[in-house]
């Protein structure tokens, strides 16, 4: 299962030799990759909005479309650092700090976002409320729609994440190829090798070890649940055997992904509301009061975000600076091939600037300058001021929310119904749920490995029967796009138009 060299290369599940007896680090990092690309999970991303639906009109980039453009994004940056570490001689440096691989950034790249759950983080939120140990604190997502909620009944312990369902999802849930030996339940999911492992980690740490109390953002994140905590703490062996603990640790791959992570949300997302008239660029290039007014309302998060390294009147300058150039819009997006022409200009100027600020500082950190850094921050902040924070998408993420809920009640109830008939049933291996019911195949998949020994430790991670069905329902939850949470949720409360012989997956 390990090797003694603990290579990058090495993946955690054995797999028979190449046909020539030689194993070749490019090879294997580019078969992540395509075992990414050809991935359900990843196509699922068609179906999952970016920040309003993707059925709402074809301009809107969908988390598919933006992983694709993390992953062209990610590469530039490594093309870019390569340049500087070839320049200043840094190749010993960056093998002491494991290493950078173009491949291992682009597959990464394409897979942060496997862990969404359908209509983004306000589903996330949504589900941590309904697994908390505490559902009225403000660190379990109280905060957002704080009166719909109810306490929970299913807490689990390290509750619900979108980058530890990543992780999971490429550890345990992505169904790929069994071994004949492996126990009931077990899946080696994707097998991807350590040098990915460790590059999916925007925040590298489990959900009992986050930080406290440095970073509220940093706190609401973690990496991977207990149950994947073993192959988590093995994907960083290749560090620690140079002497690094196993976290937390963000290995330059995963720094390349998080910036390009953040420059492509930033950017994308202001080309698709600009398009339908939701963020006024045109307004913003020729009113001061306008711009003031986003400013204020931006600043405390850019503060933040730069850790007070640049001011605001900086910040202002460089904005006015790129106002008055002719590729920002001065007027309302009609569709003309001027205006199309004109919005790309701009969308590459901004991604363009982004790059060529980013380097490798001496300690081997991913680093922009901090005003571009600020720069990538106020776009992003558009999004918020212009459109999420608008009543127009409050009432949809209400509806969203409620949905979700219900999806994770009905499907509890459903699989307790059937799982505590008759005494000897909590006992029984899933598969004994009568399949006639009809439960979804994935489903019955999931809950195959929530009830079965881990194939690593040999003990399950949770001691509760109720606690392993909640666990199988959201990663169901999460397996679904937005389209399919709503005919499901249609389907279990007796209102659909679709033919009920239909076997729903």
């Amino acid at each position: 299962m390990d090797s003694k060299e603990s290579c990058k290369d090495d993946r955690f599940w054995n797999e028979p030799e190449p046909r020539d007896g030689e194993r070749e680090e490019r090879v294997e990092f580019g078969k992540d990759y395509d075992r990414i690309l050809y991935s359900t999970a990843l196509r699922r991303l068609n179906g999952v909005t970016q920040v309003v639906s993707s059925d709402e009109t074809i301009l809107f980039h969908n988390r598919l479309t933006h992983s694709l453009k993390v992953a062209q994004v990610g590469v530039r940056i490594h093309q870019l650092l390569e340049r500087q570490i070839a320049k200043e001689n840094l190749g010993a440096k960056v093998d002491e700090h494991g290493g950078m691989d173009s491949r291992i950034v682009r597959a990464a790249c394409m897979a942060h976002d496997l862990g969404h759950p359908p209509f983004g983080h306000i589903a996330e939120k949504a589900l941590q409320r309904l697994l908390a140990a505490d559902p009225d604190s403000e660190e379990n997502g109280n905060s957002i729609y704080p009166n719909i909620g109810t306490r929970a009944k299913y807490h689990l312990i390290d509750s619900f994440e979108g980058n530890a369902q990543t992780f999971r999802i490429v550890t345990k849930l992505a169904f790929r190829q069994s071994d004949e030996q492996d126990a009931p339940g077990a899946c080696r999911a994707l097998n991807l090798t350590r040098g990915t492992l460790s590059a999916l980690q925007k925040y590298p740490w489990p959900h009992k070890d986050r930080p406290q109390p440095v970073d509220k953002w940093s706190r609401e994140k973690w990496g991977c649940y207990d149950s994947e905590q073993p192959i988590f703490d093995w994907s960083y062996r290749h560090l620690s055997d140079k002497g690094y603990a196993p976290g937390p640790i963000r290995t330059i791959e995963a720094q390349i992904m998080d910036w390009a992570d953040d420059i492509s949300y930033a950017v994308h997302d202001v080309e698709d509301f600009f398009r339908t008239g939701a963020i006024p660029l045109n307004l913003l290039s020729t009113s001061d009061a306008e711009m003031d007014q986003v400013l204020d309302y931006a600043w405390p998060q850019i503060e933040r975000v730069t850790k007070g390294s640049i001011g605001q009147t900086t910040l202002e300058n460089k904005l006015g600076e790129l106002r008055d150039e002719p590729i920002f819009p001065k007027r309302p997006f009609r569709g003309s091939r001027k205006d199309r022409e004109q919005l790309h200009l701009f969308a590459s100027r901004v991604i363009d600037d982004a790059l060529q600020t980013t380097r490798l500082d001496e300690e081997m950190q991913v680093k922009p300058l901090p005003l571009q850094l600020a720069v990538v921050e106020f776009f992003k902040q558009l999004t918020w001021y212009y459109v999420i924070d608008r009543p127009a998408l409050g009432s949809a993420q209400r509806g969203e929310i409620m949905l979700i809920r219900q999806l994770f009640r009905d499907l509890t109830a459903w699989v307790q119904e059937d799982w505590l008939r008759g005494e000897d049933n909590a006992k029984s291996h899933v598969r004994a749920i009568r399949r006639e019911q009809g439960l979804p195949t994935r489903l019955l998949d999931y809950l195959d490995i929530a009830f079965s020994p881990d194939p690593i430790t040999g003990c399950s991670t949770y001691a509760r029967d109720d606690h392993k069905i909640a666990r199988a329902v959201v990663d169901y939850i999460v397996s679904l796009t937005e389209r399919q949470a709503v005919e499901l949720g249609k389907r279990l409360s007796g209102h659909t138009p679709s033919a009920v012989e239909m076997r729903w997956f």
